[in-house]
């Protein structure tokens, strides 16, 4: 969580459970699944501990409606705008995970060898 982030975040109940979303003003930086408000919004803190934290309910409204309607199924494709912190591996891992047809699986081991690492099943379980 570095200085100088905003974040505006929402919590709200989703099929899955309780919803917080957080994002900047370029994209979504978190989205957490809990069973209360509290710990999903105390991890957010530890995620974040230097940014600028604010409850913004209306703000995020659209985002909310994007990742609802992907959680009940009837967005099977969810492309928002993302602002998080990732390494090159990170990003090869998302896009090889986003890559996979809705319905499907994969192992660690099938997307490992997908972004070119064989041996880093581990390291794409993380």
């Amino acid at each position: 969580g570095a200085k100088d982030v905003n974040l505006i975040y929402t919590v709200t109940d989703s099929p899955l459970g309780r919803l917080l979303v957080a994002a900047t003003d370029r994209g979504v930086s978190a989205v957490y699944l809990g069973d209360a408000d509290g710990p999903l919004e105390a991890a957010l803190r530890e995620e974040y501990p230097a940014a600028e934290r604010r409850r913004d309910d209306a703000g995020l409204i659209p985002t909310v409606q994007a990742i609802l309607a992907h959680l009940e199924g009837r967005l099977p494709r969810l492309d928002l705008p993302v602002d998080v912190k990732a390494t090159a591996f990170q990003w090869k891992v998302w896009q090889a995970l986003r890559a996979i047809p809705v319905g499907e699986t994969r192992s660690y081991g099938e997307i490992a060898k997908a972004v070119g690492r064989p041996a880093g099943a581990r390291a794409v379980a993380r």
